[in-house]
């Protein structure tokens, strides 16, 4: 299925899209681009094929359960230009799915505030309208473990951009004063190179069961055994890709401040669908969470935001002074699905 089939289906069957990311959150600058999200539901063909499909030798039985329409288009810098745009759809069942698990990009979604609401019918409004039915305790560990995975991200990034930025140096010094050449091994500077240590040598045994020696560096592996020459050009490679437009800010802060501002969020939305069963957008604590994203806050001060944060949210738990149910409601939820697709039908 091409792109313009899969643009057909969505426009055709759409029930809800709306504006997400920074926009959504109210953490929008004049470089931020336009995230779209969606829910479309499943053709009919899709979810009950007529016998002659079924019957048909050549018949495979196809799922919608994500339609994504985003165009990719990035600068130099390799940030998204503003002619690229992301737009994800979900079908109605696996939006519900994902919903009741609370995965933090789904159920944010149900809280979108009307100025954000690019498209809703009859039965997207349904669906925001019964919102509450998907929330549940469970969200604790749903944003909690998101935001640990994004809290590794923001240092992992860093050294791996430190790790970069030492190796040119370290190389071209070596080249220049003439303890190598562009056409030595890599693995001639093993010595040196685990003496400063920069990066690390290994192996990586293949599935014939040979060894191969490979260098590690940050998140990058090469086989050690490469001119050094071909070995700088893919750090440089990867170092100017490496976050762009942040770096220089990103080695003064010690942390990537995207992915800081991300644990941030994360933490901010979950207590406050814990404490209260409801989100509201523009995000109370955008504020701070701008000041993060946009490198202006010290990583000493966001560590202490994090833990504080942490803190409270297993605080509120552990207290059960909160609002939400051990489990969504799932009769109801249900209930909701099959009325969506009842009448969508027209079954």
């Amino acid at each position: 299925m091409n792109f313009e089939e899969r643009k057909e289906i969505v426009e055709k069957n759409k029930i809800l899209e709306i504006k997400t990311g920074s926009n959504l959150y109210g953490l929008e600058t004049p470089e931020s681009d336009v995230d779209y999200g969606g829910v479309f539901v499943e053709p009919i063909e899709f979810v009950l094929p007529t016998t002659r499909q079924i019957l048909s030798p050549f018949y495979r039985h196809e799922s919608l359960n994500e339609i994504d329409l985003s165009i990719k288009d990035k600068k130099d810098n390799g940030r998204n230009s503003k002619d690229a745009i992301d737009r994800k759809f979900y079908s109605l069942k696996k939006f519900v799915k994902l919903a009741a698990e609370n995965n933090p990009n789904i159920i944010e979604m149900l809280f979108v505030n009307p100025e954000n609401i690019i498209y809703c019918n009859k039965w997207g409004k349904l669906l925001l309208d019964n919102r509450n039915l998907f929330l549940h305790e469970g969200l604790v560990e749903r944003f909690i473990g998101y935001a640990i995975s994004q809290e590794k991200k923001m240092y992992v990034k860093s050294n791996n951009y430190e790790a970069f930025k030492k190796f040119i140096t370290f190389i071209e010094y070596q080249i220049e004063t003439k303890n190598c050449f562009h056409n030595d091994k890599l693995v001639s500077l093993r010595l040196q190179l685990d003496s400063e240590k920069i990066g690390k040598f290994g192996q990586k045994q293949h599935e014939d069961k040979r060894f191969e020696d490979i260098y590690f560096i940050g998140d990058l592996s090469m086989g050690a055994n490469i001119q050094i020459k071909t070995a700088l050009d893919n750090i440089k490679n990867r170092f100017s890709k490496a976050s762009g437009y942040r770096k220089q800010l990103v080695f003064e802060r010690g942390y990537d401040y995207k992915f800081g501002s991300h644990v941030i969020r994360l933490l901010v939305e979950g207590i406050e669908m814990l404490k209260t069963g409801d989100l509201k957008f523009p995000l109370k604590q955008k504020d701070i969470i701008m000041r993060c994203k946009t490198g202006n806050m010290p990583i000493e001060e966001l560590q202490e935001h994090i833990s504080k944060l942490k803190k409270e949210f297993r605080e509120i738990q552990n207290s059960g002074n909160h609002v939400l149910p051990k489990k969504p409601n799932y009769n109801k939820l249900e209930e909701l699905l099959y009325e969506i697709q009842e009448e969508y039908y027209e079954l």
